[in-house]
């Protein structure tokens, strides 16, 4: 398989180049696409460095600027379809760059996918786990995702983790189906077009780690907007089935 792994930034400069050399380390079919909300950092200018300086890996490392921010699932679509419009691939990746997400999980995906799935999603719930977040933040999370599941379906559990995995076929249905909400409820959104749409999903359990460095970017009015977008979501869900 040749996976396109996208990664959405936005100030992840302490982090960028670490993740960038430790998914290619992994596989040489792997490619990495940085999509990049015009970082004030310099994320985009770094990984534009690194690709000047480092031709070996030059052809396996992508930039897309993003004048506009809109969002983290805003950033992943645009990427997807920069890949499918631009990039020899027949897969996608969607991970976070701080690490939360291990490199070593993108061939448990990739597994699936060529077990005959068309979606994958590393699930931290049931089985899985979370390190490095205080009680608070677990609670928030296990509390979402069963509202949630409640919903749409109970058949999955972890509704709100953003390592996922798409064969070419699903990446268009979900171009093809849109976005309304491209934050980070987009997670959600895009499981139940999956859901919807009857697309073969694969799950696997991983150990989510809390980022070290950088700092997240989702805030309490994220969080509101969230609840407000998911009560949207199961309704529009509903009343399409």
């Amino acid at each position: 398989m040749k996976p396109l792994i996208c990664l959405p930034t936005f100030n992840e400069i302490e982090n960028i180049e670490k993740i960038i050399f430790a998914i290619l380390s992994c596989s040489e079919s792997y490619q990495v696409l940085v999509i990049d909300d015009s970082s004030p950092d310099g994320t985009g200018e770094l990984v534009e460095k690194l690709k000047s300086e480092n031709s070996a890996i030059s052809s396996r490392v992508h930039l897309l600027k993003r004048e506009i921010k809109n969002g983290r699932g805003g950033a992943v679509w645009d990427g997807i379809q920069y890949g499918i419009d631009s990039l020899q691939v027949d897969c996608f990746v969607e991970m976070d760059c701080d690490f939360s997400h291990d490199p070593k999980y993108i061939l448990d995906g990739l597994n699936l996918l060529n077990q005959g799935y068309d979606s994958a999603i590393a699930s931290r719930y049931p089985s899985g786990s979370v390190t490095g977040w205080p009680l608070s933040r677990r609670i928030l999370s296990y509390m979402a995702n069963q509202l949630i599941r409640n919903l749409l379906s109970r058949k999955y559990h972890d509704y709100t983790n953003g390592m996922r995995f798409y064969n070419l076929n699903t990446a268009q249905i979900i171009l093809d189906e849109g976005i309304k909400y491209p934050g980070y409820i987009n997670l959600s959104e895009t499981l139940s077009i999956l859901i919807k749409k009857k697309i073969k999903i694969g799950t696997f359990d991983m150990v989510f780690i809390n980022r070290t460095e950088g700092s997240s970017s989702l805030n309490l009015k994220e969080l509101i907007n969230a609840f407000f977008s998911i009560i949207k979501i199961a309704v529009a869900f509903r009343c399409k089935e």
